[in-house]
């Protein structure tokens, strides 16, 4: 499969040798910085960029990213090979623990599969009850005040039941999410 070139979306990053002689990475602010690089062609990124924090936050995906060589990654993941040499170059998908994509410190950042960052994601903005995975149960079309709560795994729904109130549905939908998604389920 080809590497997207597009931002912070190319699998395998550059080597991590390669990685700390670009950057410099602050594990107290989270932010990766442009290093001074050889004055012999790079006289005029030196000027502009040598010590600058590194990329831009993409407007369609909310990530921190960066171009090395024409492709552009993500600063998060970038960071995580940086600070975890041993992870190969094995494709996975780096998650932020507290789903803010501009927290880039190293104890928020882990490896996770795709599957398990989609887990980790925020309530959806179009979601009507408040409640991630609680939705208004009808019958016929017609509202029944009645709310059901479901979770997915796998591309499975795991039903948890129609319940007469909304906080019930979340008590039902937390505990199947907490069971089936682990330490990457997010309730909010």
């Amino acid at each position: 499969m080809a590497e997207r070139r597009n931002s912070g979306y190319a699998k395998t990053l550059p080597p991590w040798a390669k990685l700390h002689r670009l950057f410099k990475y602050n594990p107290d602010s989270g932010s990766l910085r442009w290093r001074y690089q050889d004055p012999e062609p790079s006289q005029g990124f030196n000027a502009r960029f040598a010590g600058q924090i590194a990329g831009w936050v993409d407007t369609t995906t909310g990530y921190r990213a960066v171009m090395i060589d024409g492709i552009g990654y993500g600063v998060h993941r970038i960071i995580f090979k940086m600070m975890n040499e041993e992870v190969g170059d094995e494709p996975y998908d780096v998650d932020h623990k507290d789903g803010d994509k501009e927290n880039n410190r190293l104890d928020n950042l882990r490896p996770a599969s795709r599957m398990q960052n989609t887990w980790n994601r925020k309530i959806s903005s179009v979601n009507t009850t408040g409640v991630k995975g609680v939705y208004p149960w009808t019958s016929n079309g017609v509202a029944t005040g009645k709310f059901a709560a479901c979770v997915t795994k796998n591309g499975k729904k795991y039903h948890c039941g129609v319940f007469s109130s909304i906080e019930l549905a979340a008590q039902a939908v937390q505990s199947k999410r907490e069971q089936l998604h682990g330490e990457f389920a997010r309730h909010e």
